[in-house]
């Protein structure tokens, strides 16, 4: 066969490719030709089961007319309205037959309303393609449907006879309509499924369709390969040339390009070839960066994974510790103050991390509410206090005339930006005072943090604001940090409108950072009353949750122990469930007064059960606890059935604040 092909003249071969490339093309018409044919029985197809479907609704509701009015008028419509179900079932048995005859098959179409020019086409579909599987599904929905139009028949004789024999009472109207509408919700759902059926045949039918396209693409390819290589020889001194040229790229050398001669393919070719090597110059280049890329990153988790592990060493170290039976009560007080501590910083850091994590992914959303600035800064101020006075640093908050009281914000995350950058004034601050200043200016609120610290060299200060960089890396060892506030603060506040910038910074002489949102203004009487948030370190309150029944859901026996422990303490009866199976189980068979909800759990996970509980009609209410801090997480619990949500790490004072919130206790002072 090779040598016959050889033996062709190039216009042969030509014509040989040719020839077949107008056989793949008669092929895809024969394809397309029966595309259309299918396509247009199951438009057909589904247009008669439009026409079956109001048949059987104006017969449903000609029988319910007659069923309340008597009128056997309404009696002989319905009738009427059900030739078209009783001819389309001629159609099915006859298909059905095993020697169908395709002119009853044509009758039994033109007399269930099928368009005249749509019969021919869609019987001999039905003949052709019986066998496939969809079809047969098809008929079975249709025999089903069938059954229920006879039960329909059956019933709307009983109504007849009933009828003739006098009125009927509302009792009995009231019986046959709700017969009529069980039966028709039956073939409603029949026409769905029926529905689902056409659809999936299409669909059917669209893949096979794409599979021979794919086919016929795939041998007009490979042909158009086979005449690249029958005129190979017309341009091999061409492309020798082009090869001699391309060795020299393959020994390194990219800054001489392929002389173009021609606007032909050798002249793509040799285009394409010089695009090739300045790309691989490029991403030489690109790689080089990506290494150095990689060596900042690398700092960058080594520091992470120190800050994480430091307060993961204390909490591992003294709980470890608390086990000795002979530690004095002073020293088991100074452990667990040690465990709390670090155990806020860690989850600090996780948050630090998440919040860049919702930034990036794009989850990260703003709650803008009416605060009162002054009180807000106030408040940032005071809680850093403590960290300022024990580094014998001066604190100043300064207020500009132009500074309004109420604003419209996310106080949440105003608070964390200044915290932030406060927080590292004080910490890279060795002598000497922390400013910070607010104004309004030009329709933004303005802060500035400006400190007498350590200060920036300017090789980083182009780099603090990237999450993979951090200052002097020797001096960060011995302050400590994970190098997420800044980065983590300018996307807030670019979220919220502004940015945040390095204004100045000189080496042993301090930095000055500037913070700008974008004001939004928010008057006075419509302002909600600020308040102090809850200090639940009071010795002098505490909440009573006495006798309150409450179930705990959680799969980890360590948040079991942790909740029950807390909930005891409160005067609470407390039962635990292992999984959600178990949790509606205990739900069912007694009454709580308020459960709380792990998500995350084998067998039901929470949403599973809360939605088996709410099923049941019970109303005791169900509290969340989830470890997913994004929104659509905590919306999605709230919709299945959970009355609130509590984000882990659980706080003793969060979780007894939420019970009480939803079971009213008695608070007792002391």
């Amino acid at each position: 066969m090779m040598n016959l092909w050889k033996g062709f003249s190039i216009s042969k071969k030509l014509y040989t490719i040719f020839s077949a490339l107008v056989a793949i093309v008669v092929f895809e018409f024969l394809v397309l030709a029966f595309a259309l044919y299918s396509f247009s029985a199951i438009r057909a197809f589904i247009g008669g089961e439009g026409i079956w479907s109001k048949a059987q609704k104006d017969a449903i509701n000609n029988l319910q007319t007659y069923v309340v009015t008597g009128n056997a008028y309404y009696y002989d419509a319905f009738w009427g309205d059900l030739q078209i179900p009783f001819n389309d079932r001629q159609v099915r048995l006859e298909v059905e037959s095993t020697e169908p005859n395709i002119n009853r098959v044509y009758s039994g179409l033109e007399s269930g309303g099928i368009h005249p020019d749509d019969v021919e086409n869609m019987g001999s579909f039905f003949i052709r393609f019986k066998e496939m599987s969809f079809f047969v599904e098809a008929r079975k929905v249709w025999s089903a449907g069938d059954k229920a139009i006879d039960e329909l028949s059956d019933l709307a004789n009983e109504i007849h006879i009933r009828i003739g024999e006098g009125p009927l009472t509302e009792e009995v109207r009231e019986k046959y309509i709700s017969e009529i509408s069980i039966i028709n919700d039956r073939l409603t759902k029949l026409e769905n499924d029926f529905s689902g059926i056409l659809a999936d045949s299409s669909r059917e039918v669209e893949s096979l369709l794409k599979e021979i396209v794919f086919g016929i693409t795939t041998v007009a390819t490979f042909a158009c390969f086979l005449l690249l290589l029958m005129i190979n020889r017309h341009f091999s001194k061409g492309i020798k040339r082009i090869n001699r040229q391309t060795r020299q790229l393959g020994k390194g050398n990219f800054d001489e390009p392929i002389e173009v001669n021609s606007s032909d393919e050798l002249g793509d070719l040799a285009h394409s070839i010089n695009r090739m090597a300045q790309n691989i110059k490029e991403n030489i280049a690109m790689r080089e960066n990506a290494e150095e890329a990689s060596k900042v990153k690398s700092l960058f988790l080594a520091n992470m994974s120190h800050e994480i592990r430091t307060p993961l060493n204390a909490i591992v170290g003294f709980a470890e510790l608390l086990e000795n039976d002979n530690l004095s009560v002073e020293k088991r007080k100074d452990f667990l103050k040690v465990i709390q501590k670090t155990g806020k910083n860690l989850a600090a850091i996780i948050n630090d991390i998440l919040d860049i994590s919702k930034i990036e992914s794009g989850y990260l959303e703003i709650q803008k509410e009416k605060e009162n600035l002054h009180e807000l800064l106030d408040e940032v101020t005071q809680l850093l206090k403590f960290k300022s006075n024990e580094k014998e640093i001066e604190l100043i908050l300064e207020r500009d005339a132009s500074l309004p009281q109420y604003a419209k914000v996310d106080s949440f995350r105003l608070k964390q930006i200044l915290i932030n950058i406060l927080s590292n004034a004080i910490k890279f601050t060795k002598k000497g005072k922390v400013l910070l200043t607010a104004k309004l200016h030009e329709g933004f609120l303005v802060f500035d943090v400006i400190d007498t610290g350590i200060g920036i060299s300017p090789e980083y200060q182009t780099l603090v604001f990237d999450i993979f960089q951090q200052g002097d890396n020797c001096y960060t060892k011995k302050i400590g940090g994970t190098g997420l506030g800044l980065p983590l603060s300018r996307r807030l506040a670019q979220i919220m409108g502004g940015n945040l910038i390095l204004i100045s910074s000189e080496v042993e002489k301090g930095s000055h950072f500037q913070i700008n949102i974008k004001y939004e203004k928010a008057e006075r009487d419509d302002q909600t009353n600020w308040k102090l948030p809850k200090d639940h370190s009071m010795k002098n309150e505490t909440i009573s949750l006495n006798n309150l029944n409450i179930l705990v859901v959680d799969d980890a026996e360590e948040n079991r122990l942790l909740l029950m422990a807390i909930l005891e303490n409160c005067g609470c009866k407390v039962s635990c469930a292992t999984n959600g199976e178990e949790g509606v189980k205990l739900a069912l068979e007694t009454q709580f007064d308020a459960i709380v909800m792990d998500i995350q759990m084998p067998l039901l996970d929470g949403y599973q059960a809360v939605k088996k509980i709410r099923e049941h009609g019970i109303e005791t209410p169900i509290i969340a606890l989830t470890a997913y801090s994004i929104k659509e997480a905590q919306d999605k619990c709230l919709e299945s059935g959970f009355d609130d949500v509590l984000m882990k790490p659980i706080y003793p004072h969060n979780l007894i604040d939420k019970i009480a919130e939803y079971s009213t206790p008695h608070p007792v002072m002391h």
